[in-house]
């Protein structure tokens, strides 16, 4: 039994990098704005996001606000840290140099959208409040026994801050999430943009060439020698699946936190415009896209 691997020398052409420049960087754009503009506008008192802040459960904490505002400020975070991922995608992918690279910045990427799906994909400000504490509890569990500096200066001890997070929910009655973790982040923000995706095999891909491993690191090699390519097919899956999870979680984050109802246009339009250019380039060039 054998298997074509004749995609492994097909490289991108003009209209190949065209597209991924164009769509990449318009969600990346997008979502900048979308995230900045709930940062600076405030919240509609209507809003899921502000319900939950108001929530009588949301507990206080060392910064003045409350534990609710911070989970916010993570996402947020964790946004921005996506399409920092995706604009340095887009130029590995203009160079034509970059290779093994582009698959990394990928999974930054959704591990990053990943993190911000978690959060604002929640139910109710409990459940907020027990992922927040769960994402905190998977960021430190390497720094036990370490100190921590805000960026304001102050210093926190992990350990009792990892005491403080968990002693918030007990004192609620409320359990501990689960599927905290960057893999399980990632893997349910690929199911959830692309139902039926196998965001399993996807993204122990995309882990393997972090790694470099040779199963993944392989890919990119259609010759013995060695030498490391541009595969058009991973270039090209590598940009539907960032497209596809920013768009989802940029419109979690219209329906959570309800922005102006400009920055809500402007976030559809932008995001209307990058499928259009998706589409539109594979009838082009005759590529099968998942349903």
């Amino acid at each position: 039994m054998t298997v074509d691997l004749s995609w492994q020398v097909r490289s991108l052409n003009d209209a190949d990098i065209r597209m991924v420049s164009a769509s990449v960087l318009s969600v990346a754009v997008a979502l900048e704005e979308l995230t900045s503009s709930v940062a600076t506008v405030g919240l509609r008192n209507d809003s899921r996001a502000a319900i939950d802040i108001a929530w009588t459960g949301n507990p206080e904490n060392a910064e003045g606000s409350t534990h609710l505002e911070s989970a916010h400020k993570s996402i947020r975070t964790m946004c921005l840290a996506a399409t920092d991922h995706m604009r340095a995608f887009v130029q590995g992918i203009r160079s034509r140099r970059t290779t093994v690279a582009n698959w990394t910045l990928t999974r930054g990427a959704l591990e990053s959208l990943g993190g911000a799906h978690y959060l604002v994909g929640t139910r109710d400000a409990a459940q907020l409040l027990s992922r927040y504490v769960a994402t905190i509890l998977e960021e430190t569990k390497f720094n036990k026994g370490q100190t921590f500096a805000y960026r304001y200066g102050d210093t926190v001890n992990v350990d009792e801050y990892r005491l403080g997070a968990r002693s918030i929910l007990e004192e609620r009655g409320i359990t501990l999430e689960s599927g905290a973790s960057p893999t399980s982040l990632a893997r349910a923000v690929i199911e959830d943009a692309a139902p039926g995706s196998d965001a399993k095999a996807r993204y122990s891909q995309l882990s393997a060439v972090a790694h470099g491993q040779a199963p993944g690191v392989h890919m990119f090699m259609p010759e013995e020698t060695g030498m490391i390519a541009l595969p058009r097919a991973l270039a090209i899956d590598a940009a539907h699946m960032q497209i596809a999870c920013a768009q989802l979680v940029g419109t979690e984050l219209v329906n959570y936190f309800g922005p102006s109802r400009l920055a809500t246009e402007r976030w559809n339009e932008q995001r209307k415009r990058a499928t259009a250019t998706v589409l539109l380039h594979a009838r082009e060039a005759g590529d099968q896209l998942p349903s």
